[in-house]
């Protein structure tokens, strides 16, 4: 029973390490901006892969973290936290 908590701790803790390092290796908005200017026009954002300019936010988990994606091809263009 003494080793169960600190098993359950450190795989709790890799899980959320792993959404974290995957969450910031996304770019963020003014990555984006500076690798697509001619994308981003009068506020407006344009996909880089399909052109497509119909963007949603999809939260991440239950945190302040957000994702960025192309409703058309599904592509995640980038981060952002509220």
């Amino acid at each position: 029973m003494s080793l169960l908590f600190p098993i359950v701790f450190i795989v709790i803790g890799f899980f959320i390490f792993r959404g974290l390092k995957k969450h910031y290796s996304i770019p963020t908005f003014d990555d984006y901006c500076n690798a697509h200017s001619e994308l981003v026009k009068d506020g407006k954002i344009t996909c880089y892969k399909c052109s497509g300019n119909d963007i949603f936010v999809k939260p991440v988990g239950n945190s302040l973290l957000n994702h960025h994606l192309c409703k058309t091809c599904g592509t995640t263009l980038f981060r952002s936290s509220t």
